[in-house]
């Protein structure tokens, strides 16, 4: 796993730019959405940015347990 090859400052910062990371790419689909009318479909990008935020989330998470994130 990865947290056995980090020191807890560094899985810290790493779980912090994985965070703000998943944070970026949640606000990129909602500024794309906000453009979008209640009717269309949603677009690929906005669906694939909110996986993304999802999936660094859940990287970022599994690794709290681990070390203290602030």
């Amino acid at each position: 796993m990865i947290e056995e090859a980090l020191d807890a400052d560094t899985a810290s910062a790493v779980c912090r730019i994985l965070l703000r990371l998943a944070n970026d790419q949640d606000r990129a689909a909602a500024d794309e959405a906000a453009h979008i009318q209640y009717w269309q479909a949603c677009p690929d990008s906005v669906i694939g940015s909110r996986a993304a935020a999802q999936a660094l989330r859940s990287v970022a998470e599994s690794m709290q347990p681990q070390f203290a994130i602030q």
